[in-house]
């Protein structure tokens, strides 16, 4: 083990690239999981068409 010892409480600090790391996969987590959305919508929808097609 090494022998760092981790800082919590006011003392705390993050380095930015820790900042730019968590900013950059938020930004991915969100982009994918509204991309996600967006297909499951789109799929309903067409889906929904072609049923209501299909019984017409």
């Amino acid at each position: 083990m090494a022998s760092y010892r981790a800082e919590y409480g006011e003392g705390a600090r993050f380095r930015w690239w820790q900042r730019l790391r968590a900013g950059v996969s938020l930004f991915f987590v969100i982009v994918l999981l509204g991309a996600g959305l967006t297909m499951l919508v789109g799929l309903f929808f067409v889906g929904l068409t072609i049923a209501l097609e299909t019984l017409v």
